[in-house]
């Protein structure tokens, strides 16, 4: 069972934690600390005018080439190994965040696997329909590695769950054209 979170990097770039980038120039130039010689190509995918902010331009790198697609390596992998493999993307907002802007951060999803609302980002509110969607599978998960209206994830097919506003619904290849582009990178 591996997933990631709509937002990834936002939380690793908030100006509590780090300097911001403030445009282009220190946007690749906080690239070329990470990825030398790749910087050209990394803006072509993520340029800023793509984004309210360089921040959030390199927010959005961050997450991608450190979870999202890291992630599907490993889904990779683990299938590959014959495990049954699981992955999901968490994209609905903490009720009552510590930071509004942050979005759906790195960890959102951690109240509503284990029913906790003491959680310093925010909180699961209302919303305990989703958190029964996703303790059932986990749980389903944890006991035979099998889960209910979850198709496994397989290299061919790629399926996915988006635990969401809607509740949990299935999706295939998730920023599938974004991993590829970080896999040949």
């Amino acid at each position: 069972l591996i997933g990631t979170n709509k937002d990834e990097g936002t939380l690793f770039h908030a100006p509590i934690y780090a300097k911001a980038v403030a445009d282009e120039t220190e946007y690749r130039a906080a690239l070329a600390v990470r990825f030398p010689g790749k910087v050209d190509a990394i803006v072509a995918q993520y340029p800023v005018a793509s984004y309210p902010s360089a921040n959030d331009a390199l927010a959005a790198v961050t997450g991608d080439a450190f979870f999202v697609c890291p992630a599907r390596r490993t889904a990779r992998i683990a299938e590959g190994a014959g495990n049954a493999t699981f992955v999901y993307s968490f994209e609905h907002a903490l009720e009552h965040p510590f930071v509004s802007v942050f979005g759906v951060v790195h960890s959102s999803e951690i109240p509503f696997v284990f029913g906790n609302d003491n959680y310093p980002l925010g909180s699961i509110g209302t919303d305990t329909a989703l958190v029964d969607q996703i303790q059932t599978f986990w749980t389903s998960f944890a006991i035979d590695d099998v889960v209910q209206d979850w198709p496994p994830w397989t290299d061919e097919f790629r399926t996915y769950e988006q635990f969401g506003d809607a509740g949990a619904t299935g999706g295939q290849d998730y920023k599938g054209a974004v991993c590829d582009f970080w896999d040949a990178l």
